[in-house]
């Protein structure tokens, strides 16, 4: 039993790690739609919301004006779907994408962000889909995706956080598609 639970180890970290970032998601998607906060199991609720935290205070950094939050978007003529984290107007940039991770920055510098390659391929995929579901959760017609300008992952740590903006254009759509 013993070698067992000590061979389960590394899974068991990530899993407690999945955990935590969808709690946070679930907090970040609440707050973005003005819903009540959701509750959160015992053993994710503090690190969550030392994350969350770090949200808010992103949030009187940039004051976003947000257009929604976990929508579907779909590509039909590419055959893709997925969930965008946020649709918001920062400023004068217009209309952008934002993408929530708290990933561990283990095989950076520690004082760097959480961020990979692999996130651009994610949200410039996102900037380029053709319909948007704008209700969460029940059967609605698809609209048309409004024209994104930018887009960038929000890295949430549990002290810290940072807006890195990524590549949205055609080059780094192409490599999504190759992908």
């Amino acid at each position: 039993e013993a070698i067992y639970q000590l061979s389960q180890a590394p899974w068991s970290r990530r899993e407690k790690a999945a955990d935590i970032g969808t709690a946070v998601h679930a907090l970040v998607d609440a707050h973005v739609r003005g819903a009540e906060l959701p509750h959160l199991d015992d053993d994710v609720r503090e690190k969550a919301h030392l994350h969350y935290g770090q949200f808010l205070r992103f949030e009187e950094a940039y004051r976003p004006t947000w257009h929604g939050a976990e929508m579907t978007v779909v590509n039909p003529e590419h055959g893709w779907a997925g969930t965008l984290d946020n649709l918001c107007e920062i400023g004068a940039r217009g209309m952008g994408l934002i993408d929530v991770k708290n990933t561990n920055p283990a095989g950076k510098k520690k004082d760097q962000p959480g961020v990979w390659p692999e996130h651009a391929l994610q949200v410039c995929c996102y900037a380029n889909a053709a319909q948007i579901i704008p209700v969460r959760g029940l059967w609605a017609e698809p609209v048309p995706m409004p024209e994104v300008q930018w887009g960038a992952v929000l890295w949430l740590a549990e002290d810290r956080y940072a807006l890195v903006e990524v590549d949205v254009s055609a080059e780094t759509y192409r490599a999504f598609r190759m992908a």
